[in-house]
């Protein structure tokens, strides 16, 4: 007899370029065809300034603000982004973060965004 349920436990980045993936704990009963596994997400969603030397999320530009800097070191900040296009932007008018250094890191988030329909001009 097969067990009703599976879980797993999975994470992923909402502005990781790579597929929701998740490995399931050894020792659970094999999956045979028909089972089905129920990814539930939970969770708000936050954004963080785009840093291309992290290996967390960070290094994925996803979205633009439009409100200003806002200094949410304390505390969560509310603020306006666009997250997708179709929309244009000022590249020159952008205000980049510390680990943002080289024009190959500005150049790499613009390309990003333009996945996402932010046109920079």
């Amino acid at each position: 007899m097969r067990p009703a349920s599976k879980s797993a436990t999975a994470t992923w980045h909402p502005r990781s370029a790579a597929a929701l993936g998740f490995t399931l704990a050894d020792g659970t009963t094999d999956f045979v065809s028909g089972d089905s596994l129920t990814i539930s997400v939970t969770g708000a969603t936050k954004y963080f300034p785009y840093d291309p030397t992290s290996v967390t999320g960070l290094q994925y530009a996803g979205a633009v603000l439009w409100s200003g800097y806002r200094d949410a070191t304390s505390a969560d900040r509310r603020a306006v982004a666009n997250v997708r296009g179709p929309m244009k932007v000022q590249a020159a008018e952008l205000t980049w973060g510390a680990n943002v250094t080289t024009l190959s890191q500005r150049t790499a988030a613009l390309a990003q965004l333009t996945k996402q329909g932010i046109l920079s001009i």
